[in-house]
């Protein structure tokens, strides 16, 4: 019968094996013996071989950008520790530039990347920039906030995506930016297209875990993204576009856990967004708003929200100055805490808004809000509401 290994495994071809196949319980049902180990496929670098130690210690960066820059179609980080640096050969404050075609990939957390200390205030440990078809995966990008005396929390990630198609960040584990843990960027609305966000796991980084300012093609899937905290907004994923021509367009938010971060999702953009769904997400933690949605385009629905730990005076979906929102059949729940402001909030200016099917109990307010700004009274002007359902 089929058996599938979704990684590559290699084995030392010095060292005969035997591979056994057992049952859940135990039962061995198949073996081959011997095994002889085919050593890493020749289209691979090992970055051990262009020079790197992986001690914590070495500059490896140098050795780094060599094994990417052989032109093999795959990268190799065996375990260990890369300590990279911001490298004089490489524009402006970037440590490690990605190539076109290639996978970079490791064995997981064991496969450390970690950023020497800097003073500068622009870095990222990786970018991917007008590069395509990039995949990185299986690796671990710390960037070591605790020396890091720069100030460049808005230029400062683990990973900078600008200009590129088709690029996969997935099974990586991203922590402790002074910035975020990914970006996304692109100079044009069709600069950046078809990035694919799988699997990962973000945590204590500063600015956002997710940064999405402007793409096509957006996927942010699975992933578990934990306790943004240290400059604002300090969200779990933020889409926030420059500019108020900028768009972000057929974005998908689904089945992340988003958790301990001041936001949890924000949707912050007055460009016309073609779509935006969040969908099957679990938020729980957040200490504002877990989806703030000042956008236009948006589907909110069958998310998990669990309103424990508002410390701001926010709902756990809460629309401000939007178009065409739909928010159906979430589930929220309160603990009737000082700070939570009800389960949706509906704030000024909000046209074609459907709020359908959606599960709300025990909150501190009501379960739907419609909070009416007026002038003087800490609004911008006479609510505005439209097309309602």
């Amino acid at each position: 019968f089929p058996v599938t290994i979704d990684k590559r495994v290699w084995l030392d071809t010095s060292v005969n094996y035997k591979l056994v196949l057992k049952t859940g319980a135990g039962v061995e049902v198949w073996t081959a013996d011997p095994v002889y180990g085919a050593g890493i496929p020749s289209d691979v670098a090992n970055v051990k071989s262009y020079g790197a130690v992986g001690d914590g210690v070495t500059d490896d960066t140098a050795a780094i950008q060599a094994a990417i820059n052989s032109g093999a179609g795959s990268v190799f980080f065996p375990k260990g520790t890369y300590l990279v640096r911001d490298a004089t050969n490489i524009q402006g404050a970037v440590v490690l530039q990605t190539v076109s075609n290639q996978v970079l990939f490791g064995e997981g957390d064991a496969s450390v990347i970690k950023l020497g200390a800097h003073s500068t205030t622009t870095h990222y440990v990786f970018r991917t920039h007008s590069t395509d078809n990039v995949k990185l995966r299986d690796l671990k990008i710390d960037g070591n906030k605790s020396e890091q005396t720069g100030s460049g929390d808005e230029f400062s990630h683990c990973i900078h995506i600008r200009n590129s198609l088709n690029v996969t960040i997935e099974n990586c584990v991203l922590v402790d930016s002074i910035g975020d843990g990914i970006d996304v960027y692109a100079t044009s609305d069709t600069g950046t297209q078809n990035i694919q966000i799988i699997g990962n796991r973000f945590n204590n980084n500063t600015r956002q875990g997710i940064s999405v300012v402007r793409g096509l093609n957006v996927r942010i899937i699975g992933n578990d993204i934990a306790n943004t905290s240290g400059s604002s907004p300090g969200a779990g994923i933020d889409v926030e576009a420059d500019s108020s021509t900028w768009a972000n367009d057929n974005l998908v938010i689904s089945g992340n856990t988003i958790r301990g971060n001041y936001w949890g999702v924000m949707l912050f953009s007055t460009a016309p967004a073609r779509k935006i769904t969040v969908t099957g997400n679990t938020f729980k933690g957040n200490r504002a708003a877990d989806v703030f949605v000042r956008a236009q385009n948006v589907t909110i629905s069958n998310n998990v929200i669990d309103l424990d730990g508002k410390t701001a005076t926010y709902a756990g979906i809460d629309v401000d100055s939007s178009r065409q929102v739909a928010i159906t059949g979430n589930t929220i729940a309160g603990s009737y805490g000082a700070q939570e402001r009800g389960g949706i909030r509906i704030s000024r200016n909000v046209v074609g808004v459907s709020i359908v099917g959606n599960t709300i109990e025990n909150t501190n307010s009501a379960g739907i809000w419609v909070y009416p700004y007026s002038a003087g009274t800490g609004g911008t002007g006479p609510a505005r509401y439209r097309d309602w359902e």
